[in-house]
């Protein structure tokens, strides 16, 4: 049992843990000596200040009101690091093809590869940000979606890197 000293004024208690839902109990101000109980449903979670059972039927659950919790960012880092990045690709491929460096198909290849990347980025939301300096670079990366499941983030990003260093294997290939 955990005790929360909180001041009098009223107050909002959420639960949520990854994608499950949980409901939103108000603690009015002037209350004293508040006991919530977790009760675990079938996809959910239900904070509430009694713990009979009552609520973990269908009914209760239909009658209630659940919030999907689940956090995630704006998608704008996402895109603009996506599309900055494929954008660079693709002038890097029409260079190459345009100086002879590779043939069409190795120019086509290339034009996949990159929608690859930029399609798996956004799906996975990442970002990435790097910052040249004299003899070493600085970098931050992420997901803006970081709710979703960590077998899925890891798919995408092995995805993402292979089809950026297929760009490059295909130019040169």
């Amino acid at each position: 049992m955990r005790e929360v000293e909180i001041d009098e004024e009223k107050h909002e208690v959420v639960v949520f843990n990854n994608d499950l839902k949980g409901n939103k109990f108000i603690i009015s101000s002037g209350s004293d000596d508040v006991v919530l109980y977790l009760n675990y449903l079938l996809e959910s979670f239900r904070l509430s200040n009694e713990s009979d059972e009552e609520y973990a039927t269908d009914e209760a659950l239909d009658e209630k009101n659940f919030y999907d919790n689940s956090y995630t960012e704006s998608p704008t880092k996402s895109v603009l690091c996506a599309s900055i990045i494929a954008a660079a690709l693709i002038i890097f491929s029409i260079i190459m093809y345009t100086n002879q460096t590779t043939n069409i198909i190795g120019f086509l290849l290339a034009l996949v590869c990159t929608t690859v990347f930029f399609l798996s980025m956004i799906i996975g939301g990442f970002w990435i940000i790097v910052i040249p300096l004299p003899f070493i670079s600085i970098w931050k990366a992420g997901s803006v979606k970081s709710m979703q499941s960590m077998i899925r983030m890891i798919g995408l990003a092995v995805l993402a890197m292979i089809s950026f260093l297929g760009v490059f294997f295909s130019i040169f290939m």
